[in-house]
């Protein structure tokens, strides 16, 4: 891994030296990535890359006549705000212009800037399922299609239902998928952080065992555990011998050992021993390798 960052780094020097100043967009943008450069330990990377990115974005926006990759990287630097400020308009403009110019890889970035900067949602899902270029190939356009339709289809009304748990499971395996776009990745963020926040005054009055599930998922599945307790204490209010949601979360392969072993305490300790919840969990823990199908056989 190292080498690869090495040469990556290596040809990025080279293309500052020969590409300007396009180039040298690519190579300021990539040390305030990395917070370091791996061919010049001794380099102070941060004021030398933002002086650079300064510079070179003042060079590209003047520059007469445009390249492919002239006007792709200056669609970077409005986007991500290097050398300049953010403007996700102007950035759509220059990454339209750059695939009009033929670069396969500013139609990605062109639909996300535009929807960064107001286009409709519908319109954007649209756009994404019918991108051209590599990145599309890759699948980072598909998923960025489905991770936009999913957030726009909630929040559920139905707080701390079934439904309300499906959901929380399904928008939080968006915060750990990679789309290729930074702006556009802490868009989806932020949307799935405030959403899954913005339930937990409700659901901590319901003080019902599903209500409870909620909150441990909010817990356990976002990055900042808006709930203000931690995972297990949810837990341990969630497990119930009828609450089914549970036991379904449990036979997915959510729970970990120490979770699994908290639940059969739980049930063991109000006397719900010969319950399904706790017959499963206990299994489970004898059983860390068992198919999802070869539990669901072990319930009569």
């Amino acid at each position: 891994m190292r080498e690869a960052m090495i040469e990556k780094e290596r040809v990025a020097w080279e293309l500052h030296q020969s590409a300007a100043p396009a180039g040298s967009v690519l190579l300021g943008d990539m040390l305030i990535r990395n917070r370091t450069s791996f061919c010049d330990r001794e380099l102070n990377v941060v004021p030398f890359a933002r002086k650079l990115l300064k510079e070179a974005f003042a060079s590209l926006a003047t520059k007469g006549t445009k390249d492919l990759w002239d006007w792709y990287w200056l669609g970077v630097c409005h986007a991500s705000g290097r050398g300049t400020l953010v403007n996700q308009a102007a950035a759509a403009d220059c990454f339209r212009q750059a695939r009009e110019a033929g670069n396969q890889y500013a139609h990605y970035e062109e639909i996300w800037s535009a929807y960064l900067s107001g286009a409709p949602a519908v319109e954007t899902i649209y756009r994404f399922r019918y991108c051209g270029g590599p990145l599309y190939e890759f699948g980072f356009a598909e998923l960025s299609a489905r991770a936009l339709a999913l957030l726009e289809m909630g929040p559920v009304r139905n707080i701390g239902s079934t439904q309300h748990i499906c959901r929380i499971l399904e928008i939080s395996r968006l915060l750990g998928e990679f789309y290729f776009h930074d702006p556009g990745h802490r868009h989806i963020n932020v949307r799935i952080e405030r959403e899954m926040a913005g339930d937990v005054d409700a659901l901590t009055a319901m003080n019902t065992p599903p209500a409870a599930l909620t909150l441990y998922l909010i817990a356990k599945k976002s990055r900042s555990n808006p709930t203000g307790k931690e995972p297990d204490v949810w837990l341990r209010a969630a497990v119930h011998p009828d609450n089914d949601s549970l036991l379904a979360v449990t036979k997915r392969d959510i729970l970990g050992e120490e979770q699994l072993k908290l639940i059969a305490e739980v049930c063991q300790q109000n006397g719900w021993g010969e319950s399904k919840i706790c017959r499963f969990a206990s299994w489970a823990r004898a059983h860390p390798d068992g198919e999802d199908e070869g539990s669901s056989e072990w319930f009569p």
